[in-house]
């Protein structure tokens, strides 16, 4: 299973971007909590269709659940098609995101 959190930057230090579709870097990781990889969102910057664009790009990456601050009509029904869960959560540092989801404390989003 990998999760993948979008970021503003690309290591457990770094904050958790306000804006899913938006965010310049998606961190992933799987259940145990290990860094798997951080990738540059090279959609971010599209002028329409962020949300899917990234869902796209995530599943191509073999993401399985996002965890989000939270996530407008586009991108929940681009997750909800591909089969990716989301996470809710408010807070910001990456590090204690992942710490949460490994503990199970995050509320998943019903898309």
């Amino acid at each position: 299973m990998l999760v993948a959190i979008p970021a503003d930057g690309k290591d457990t230090g770094s904050r958790m971007a306000g804006r899913f579709a938006r965010a310049p870097y998606f961190l992933i990781f799987n259940e145990e909590g290990n860094i798997v990889e951080a990738i540059d969102n090279t959609v971010a910057n599209v002028a329409h269709g962020a949300g899917g664009n990234a869902v796209k790009l995530l599943a191509d990456h073999g993401v399985d659940a996002v965890i989000v601050p939270q996530v407008g009509p586009n991108a929940s029904t681009a997750l909800k098609m591909a089969g990716i869960s989301a996470y809710l959560s408010q807070d910001s540092l990456l590090s204690d995101i992942i710490q949460q989801y490994v503990q199970g404390s995050l509320e998943k989003i019903n898309l």
